[in-house]
Parts: C-alpha cells; structure tokens; sequence
C-alpha cells in the first residue's frame, strides 16, 4: 500500500527535519566551540621545580619540559594521602588549567584568591611573572594522581 502525501502534510515533514537538523547543528557548534578548553587540559610532562606552604594549600612550580614555561598551581593539602608524593627534579604527566579565564599581567607581590571547593586560598607573588595561576585533578596536596 502507497501512503500519499498532501503538500501541506509534506511542508510540515520537511519543517520537522529542518528543526532536527537544527538541533543536531547547534550541539555540534557547542563541541567545536568548547573544543579550546579541553585542549587547555591535555597531559603534558612536567618538571617539578619547586613547592611553596600556604595557607591550608601548596603552590607547586611546574617547567614545561617542551616550551620552557613555568606553571604555579594550587593544590589544597590532603589530609590523608595513599599514593606517591611528588619529588623536586622529577617529571609527571599534568593536566592542567587556568583558574583565571585569561592571564593578566601581574606585579610584585600582587595576590591570587582561588577558591577550591567553597575554600579561600590566598597566594601571594613574590618572584618572577605569572599571568595565571592553574589547577589539576592530578594533585591532591603532594600527593600524585595518575591519568
């Protein structure tokens, strides 16, 4: 049996798959268009240069093995920690972020406030420049969390 279609049955088909295709065009823009900040956040190798005590948290000094650039990322203490510190010298896989959207030009003694999970940390500056300070699920205090 052959269904027939009238013109107004058929425009109101062909308005229904428009909508959907619609749809399906918008979501994938959305993806293309957060694509950034997932590329922000792909594992690298690190060195660990230093780490700092602050307040309830540790800024850890990260080197781009590759590019030479030099990373400070908070990472609140963790009170109990069954996994492997990080060493001074020694190289992991990070996946970092900024906490800031964008870096901003920063002076002496100028500080962040980061807040991490409804907690206030304060980090203040004191040598060289830093545009941003950054994030990672791969630390918990010192403690290294694999990928």
């Amino acid at each position: 049996m052959i269904k027939i279609y009238s013109a107004t049955q058929y425009t109101g088909l062909i308005k229904g798959l428009t909508f959907l295709l619609f749809i399906q065009i918008s979501f994938y823009t959305f993806a293309i268009s957060n694509s950034d900040t997932v590329s922000d956040t792909v594992l690298k190798s690190y060195r660990v240069m230093k780490f700092e005590k602050i307040k309830g948290a540790y800024i850890v000094h990260l080197k781009d093995i590759e590019k030479e650039h030099w990373f400070a990322v908070i990472s609140p203490k963790a009170r109990f920690c069954f996994c492997s510190k990080i060493e001074v010298g020694k190289s992991y896989l990070f996946s970092l972020k900024g906490y800031l959207e964008e870096d901003i030009m920063t002076s002496l003694d100028m500080g962040f406030w980061v807040v991490i999970e409804g907690k206030t940390y304060e980090y203040v500056r004191t040598e060289g420049w830093m545009g941003n300070i950054y994030i990672t699920p791969n630390l918990k205090g010192l403690c290294y969390i694999r990928p």
